[in-house]
């Protein structure tokens, strides 16, 4: 399958060494899953919570949320996979996942 042509320019800017194609990367693999999925990382993720508090936003079972949380990564990585189509940036993307969730919160959140 052929990138689009925003996924084009997406991997054109990365191989320039553009520093941001790796979370432009990220936010348009994420847009590629589902939105349960979307959730269930950005609960994960973004607001720091554990199986349990997620099994319990989504009323079923913790190892339920913990099936689903590994589902949702392994359909991130499958999106980005199918965008980066060049194993470093998509290597660099999903790597980097955690730290560079913690840098956006760190921006959002602690700065004056």
């Amino acid at each position: 399958m052929e990138p689009s042509p925003p996924d084009a320019v997406l991997v054109a800017a990365w191989q320039r060494g553009d520093a941001d194609a790796g979370e432009r990367l990220f936010l348009a693999a994420l847009r590629r899953i589902p939105v349960e999925s979307q959730a269930v990382l950005e609960l994960t993720y973004w607001e720091k919570m554990t199986a349990a508090e997620v099994a319990e936003v989504f009323d079923i079972a913790v190892g339920t949320a913990k099936s689903r949380l590994r589902r949702a990564r392994q359909q991130l990585s499958a999106a980005a996979s199918r965008i980066a189509r060049a194993p470093e940036l998509l290597e660099s993307t999903m790597g980097g996942l955690e730290r560079w969730v913690e840098q956006l919160r760190e921006q959002l959140f602690c700065a004056p």
